[in-house]
């Protein structure tokens, strides 16, 4: 048959970007009187701020993006992780045109949840072991793990009870870490330090990520 012509449309979309950081005022004699590693703990804190609060940023706006929502009920009970994550994979790939979902973001006391998940004879679903019939592994030394098949990424900044199913390709993140610069202040015999960056978010497709509600 004769092939249908078809148009391809590319849309714009606006990146809100914003600036974070701080900076700090030391005294030449500080400087001059103290050990030169100072410097160095003073970066390591700002970075470790900086680091935090931009993280912050994305954690509320992955929340904030995820507007679809599939009930969710006793995260003690194995049955009801599995009924939701499976409900929750037929809404992404139903709703995204194919997609399916690859990560888990979920707020300190969920992961707790996810972690404590046993059998009917205490064995533990995601031991971190990483045994070959396993759900997953999981272990409480780190953010990241496995369950269900899904990367799962455990962040403090989300707010208590956050748990969503999602495509990451969906959200994005661009982020341009300018780092640190000194200036000298002749007038005052300091030397001003900051420690800054440029940092944004975007959903790019929320029907890509489900959020659990009770």
């Amino acid at each position: 048959d004769t092939l249908t012509a078809s148009t391809m449309v590319v849309s714009s979309e606006t990146v809100t970007k914003g600036t974070y950081g701080g900076y700090v005022s030391i005294s030449e004699q500080l400087l001059d009187w103290s050990e030169v590693s100072m410097l160095t703990v003073l970066l390591d804190d700002m970075a470790r701020i900086y680091a935090n609060t931009t993280d912050n940023v994305a954690a509320d706006a992955l929340v904030a993006g995820a507007t679809t929502t599939g009930a969710f009920g006793d995260p003690t009970v194995p049955a009801d992780w599995l009924a939701w994550i499976g409900a929750s994979s037929t809404t992404i790939l139903t709703a995204s045109n194919g997609n399916n979902p690859n990560t888990l973001f979920c707020s300190a006391d969920v992961f707790g949840d996810l972690i404590a998940l046993s059998d009917t004879v205490d064995r533990p679903l995601f031991p971190n072991l990483n045994a070959q019939n396993a759900f997953g592994a999981m272990a409480v030394t780190t953010d990241v793990g496995t369950a269900f098949g899904c990367r799962v990424v455990r962040d403090r900044n989300f707010a208590s009870n956050t748990l969503i199913l999602g495509d990451a390709s969906g959200f994005e993140i661009f982020e341009s870490q300018k780092g640190a610069i000194s200036v000298d202040v002749p007038s005052t015999l300091s030397r001003t330090i900051a420690f800054r960056g440029y940092f944004a978010t975007l959903m790019i497709d929320a029907d890509k990520f489900v959020k659990a509600s009770s």
